[in-house]
């Protein structure tokens, strides 16, 4: 049985791809792993710079801000005319 002109096997279209036959199909749908293990993040914050004494001070004293702001603000009905 012949082949009709034009018309090609899974195959060799496969290998017709821009990449030959082992590139990546077109329609997989996983991730692909991208970035850091979220287990390398303890090295990674213990190898950043400490904040000094005055720093650190400087952000508590933000954070409490913050809070004590955060504590009077009331939500509000987005659907209030």
């Amino acid at each position: 049985m012949g082949r009709r002109a034009g018309v090609a096997r899974l195959s060799e279209a496969d290998s017709s791809r821009p990449g030959g036959a082992d590139s990546p199909k077109l329609n997989e749908t996983r991730p692909a792993p991208a970035g850091t293990p979220a287990a390398d993040l303890p090295r990674i914050l213990k190898s950043l710079p400490h904040l000094t004494d005055e720093e650190a001070d400087a952000f508590l004293k933000d954070i409490e801000e913050a809070r004590a702001a955060k504590a009077k603000w009331r939500p509000r009905d987005p659907w209030e005319s």
